[in-house]
């Protein structure tokens, strides 16, 4: 089953507002403002993840960058479990595969 956020994220310098969805092996972003706004990220594409502190009164992001990609920035609209769970479904989906983790930065907090 798919887990859902909205999300404010920022990719190639532009801020989006939408909806995150974390299924089995990937997380989708869907804009609220394009309905043809897809963002596909396989967890295995996943080169590193790091947290960063809130924004002002902002709240936790979270920062992926998917091999060959830029970063980007993601940051719960509604509550502050997005850290906690994407973290954890990653985690999941690496432990499925050859042991091999994606690298952790030391701002990840977990």
């Amino acid at each position: 089953m798919d887990v859902e956020y909205g999300v404010l994220w920022r990719e190639d310098g532009r801020e989006r507002g939408g909806r995150l969805s974390l299924a089995a092996h990937a997380l989708e972003l869907r804009e609220d403002e394009n309905a043809d706004g897809l963002r596909v990220v396989r967890f295995d594409a996943i080169e590193w993840i790091e947290v960063r502190p809130p924004r002002g009164s902002g709240r936790e992001r979270i920062v992926l960058k998917p091999r060959g990609r830029g970063e980007i920035e993601l940051e719960s609209a509604a509550d502050r479990w997005i850290v906690h769970d994407l973290s954890e479904r990653v985690l999941a989906d690496a432990y499925g595969r050859d042991g091999e983790l994606p690298a952790w930065h030391p701002g990840l907090g977990l």
